[in-house]
């Protein structure tokens, strides 16, 4: 990479020149935004500037859109659980593809945008124990950043995307015969006893 680094601001006109010509939802936008991502990353001084930009205008995205552009936007799109580390982005569809930067050193400003990143519980029960679930657990921790697995068959993972998301990302790696439930997790809703002091820090840290 080389040139000057690509500002927040100039990420978030760049998604912005997109939306106003094609719809969150309407295909041609997507053929936009991976443009824009190939330039972000070829402009950008720093794959942590690239990151960064595209990570805040994606936000500023969602928040212009209405309910059914951002439900198109959370169906198609999600931010990969390495996100935080590389912030790559997966189209979640049969042909699943990722555009990654190279993954980042983990630093405090790293782990302050971790605590900006919404908490799912994702809880599952696997009914053949003869079948290979190796694909399912990976796919957990790479989806979620930062995750915890302090309760058996339940896990607390960061995501950006939304529980639906998350479901059909992960229940491709199950079987018909399996249970999953997603759900988002908060502060003032949760309640837990019995973990480790560290445990319950990491809580009260990552919960909004």
């Amino acid at each position: 990479m080389n040139g000057p680094p690509v500002s927040t601001a100039t990420a978030v006109a760049m998604v912005l020149a997109a939306h106003e010509k094609f719809p969150v939802d309407d295909p041609a936008f997507w053929d936009e935004f991976s443009q824009m991502m190939e330039i972000l990353r070829r402009s950008c001084s720093s794959q942590r500037d690239a990151r960064s930009a595209m990570c805040r205008a994606a936000f500023h995205l969602r928040g212009l859109s209405n309910s059914k552009q951002v439900s198109a936007f959370d169906d198609r799109a999600f931010f990969d659980s390495r996100s935080t580390a590389n912030w790559a982005i997966t189209t979640a569809s049969d042909d699943e593809v990722s555009i990654s930067l190279a993954p980042l050193r983990h630093t405090t400003r790293t782990e302050q945008m971790e605590l900006c990143v919404p908490i799912y519980m994702v809880s599952f029960e696997c009914k053949n124990n003869s079948k290979d679930y190796t694909g399912f657990f990976s796919k957990l921790k790479e989806i979620g950043h930062p995750w915890s697995n302090d309760v058996g068959s339940t896990w607390l993972i960061g995501h950006l995307g939304n529980a639906s998301t998350i479901r059909d990302v992960l229940k491709r790696h199950l079987y018909e015969e399996d249970r999953l439930l997603v759900a988002k997790l908060t502060k003032k809703d949760a309640a837990w006893t019995g973990f480790s002091t560290m445990s319950s820090e990491w809580l009260m840290r990552h919960l909004s």
